[in-house]
């Protein structure tokens, strides 16, 4: 089952050159997967209830133009089913015929009071069906993104309240915000992004005030990552437009 959500860029979504910034549109991704999932019976509320929770393990995006303020965009998302313990999730933002955005994710299920990883019950992923076509081609799955590189810059940034969500940890969209201020900051408003891939390797807690987000250039690819003195929360690389 594929599911659309049709939505028009707002300009607070946007950035001083009035495109769609990175968190903004990771932030639609994310409500088309839960518009999705609400319409399968399986909404945020009641899954919260259940004492269980869906939890972003990798997103790998494909920026093949950014969509500006005011386009009506629609957003498709569907599974690709399970494998082991991971669930895949697609996406492909269009304006028009023209897709603009591509975009692959794996999933967790989660005991949300024990914090584990546990395996996915049949009735909870079969109301989405399963799809056999991917948005990217290339493999989210095996890819690994460095965690031990010393970064060339290093942006710290406070974080705030509405960076949190109803599970109590940073929304793994506002972890874009934080690579985006950090690319900003090295490159000026003139950057674009082509591709981004991120690995969540933990939660940000509520009683953690500032985080760290920098990373090196090696080649075409940038290696980045989101972290403070005690460990990593994510990392991952990206590729600038031109």
């Amino acid at each position: 089952m594929k599911f659309k959500l049709a939505h028009e860029v707002k300009f607070f979504e946007t950035d001083p050159a009035l495109r769609l910034k990175l968190g903004s549109l990771v932030k639609l991704l994310q409500e088309a997967a839960i518009s999705h999932s609400g319409a399968v019976g399986q909404g945020a509320r009641k899954v919260q209830e259940t004492g269980f929770a869906w939890v972003l393990h990798k997103l790998g995006i494909d920026i093949l133009r950014c969509p500006e303020y005011g386009e009506r965009l629609e957003i498709v998302t569907w599974s690709t089913g399970v494998k082991g313990l991971k669930a895949r999730r697609e996406f492909r933002v269009s304006s028009g015929s023209e897709t603009a955005i591509a975009a692959s994710s794996l999933w967790f299920y989660i005991d949300a009071a024990r914090k584990q990883v546990v395996r996915i019950p049949p009735e909870i992923i079969t109301p989405y069906g399963s799809e056999s076509e991917t948005a990217l081609q290339r493999d989210l799955d095996n890819w690994k993104a460095d965690r031990d590189f010393i970064p060339e810059m290093e942006a710290l940034i406070t974080t705030r309240f509405s960076d949190y969500d109803p599970l109590e940890h940073v929304n793994n969209s506002v972890y874009f915000d934080y690579l985006e201020t950090a690319i900003f900051r090295r490159f000026n408003r003139a950057a674009r992004l082509k591709s981004v891939d991120m690995f969540f390797a933990r939660e940000i807690p509520r009683e953690i005030e500032t985080i760290s987000t920098g990373f090196k250039t090696a080649g075409v690819s940038n290696s980045f990552k989101i972290w403070n003195s005690a460990q990593i929360y994510a990392c991952g690389d990206f590729i600038l437009d031109g």
